[in-house]
């Protein structure tokens, strides 16, 4: 690749340091309650800046999970079943918040958010068995790279924006890991992530900013080593506000039959 145009990217890779972390973690929260209220309020009928002001979450959870990976103290077999844990909790209390705005769109049985990074954290874990350089290793883990890619982009069609989100998951993890070459791999799929051309507008904006912040700026750096976040807050945030928001939904659809 010496001399090529591609030479210059060749060792810049994706990164983000812990304070710039938690604040698109904050953003990204944010912007998903407010999606998941106006689903909760009006469901069938989501206002279209509730809409808009959502697509910022997916994304930026989905950057900070797939850099977060590469430095990871938790091995990634770990992250899997804890994730793989977390998504099944989260299921019914998900359903319990949202069903009535998927069924009024003409869905059922979406699936919660925590599956797409199940899936990814397990498509991490092969691509870990494959470095390891023997053939067995890199047999194995190239089949649970192709097996999770292929049959839980089925399981995500409804609610986990299907291969689009796993393949983009994983453009940024390469990305973060080996070289910036990679990006095309996550930025290409999110053109499946929706139909509307305002969503997706907002969606690369909103990539970019967050790919910028990644690419250690020297006017980011200083305190950013520093977290002000404690440890499982998407979890925690993720099951609790949705909880809070099925309760409220209970209560208006209840209220106004």
């Amino acid at each position: 690749m010496k001399g090529s145009p591609f030479a210059a990217f060749a060792d810049i890779r994706l990164d983000i340091q812990p304070l710039w972390a938690d604040i698109l973690r904050v953003v990204a929260l944010v912007s998903m309650i407010v999606d998941h209220a106006a689903r909760v309020l009006y469901p069938g009928h989501q206002p279209e800046l509730s809409f808009l002001i959502g697509r910022l979450a997916f994304p930026l959870f989905l950057i900070v999970f797939s850099i977060h990976a590469v430095k990871a103290r938790t091995s990634h077999a770990r992250r899997c079943l804890e994730l793989a844990l977390f998504a099944v909790v989260a299921q019914p209390i998900f359903g319990f918040a949202v069903n009535r705005d998927f069924q009024a769109h003409g869905f059922s049985d979406p699936v919660n958010i925590l599956f797409v990074f199940f899936a990814l954290s397990c498509i991490f874990w092969g691509i870990d068995r494959i470095r390891m350089g023997t053939f067995n290793d890199s047999l194995y883990g190239g089949l649970v790279v192709l097996i999770f890619i292929w049959f839980a982009g089925f399981f995500l069609m409804i609610g986990g924006y299907a291969w689009f989100g796993l393949l983009a998951g994983l453009g940024f993890h390469l990305s973060a890991r080996f070289t910036i070459l990679w990006l095309p791999l996550a930025l290409i799929p999110m053109l499946g992530f929706y139909e509307e051309i305002s969503a997706l507008m907002v969606t690369f904006f909103t990539v970019l900013i967050a790919i910028g912040l990644c690419l250690h700026s020297p006017v980011l750096k200083g305190n950013g080593d520093r977290r002000f976040l404690p440890k499982r807050f998407f979890i925690v945030s993720y099951l609790g506000h949705l909880a809070v928001l099925g309760a409220i939904g209970m209560w208006v659809h209840h209220a106004t039959i």
